[in-house]
């Protein structure tokens, strides 16, 4: 076998499917700070994934942000 594992294209788009994103559980106004009472992680991953998640934790936000929308780096 091959020393470096590569992974199909259809598995790549199912993993992301299969992970979880950080949705804000209400409204976000701009200014405001990340912080992880304001989220819950919710499938389909269309934002950050939890690494990323806890390196923002204390950043402030640079606009709005909806509830129920995802989170991801546009708003950061």
């Amino acid at each position: 076998g091959q020393a470096r594992r590569t992974i199909p294209k259809e598995i790549h788009e199912k993993r992301n499917i299969a992970r979880r994103s950080p949705y804000a559980l209400r409204s976000l106004s701009q200014g405001d700070l990340i912080q992880k009472q304001d989220f819950e992680f919710r499938r389909p991953s269309n934002g950050l994934n939890s690494d990323d998640f806890k390196r923002l934790i204390g950043k402030s936000l640079i606009k709005d942000l909806g509830e129920n929308q995802a989170l991801n780096y546009d708003y950061i």
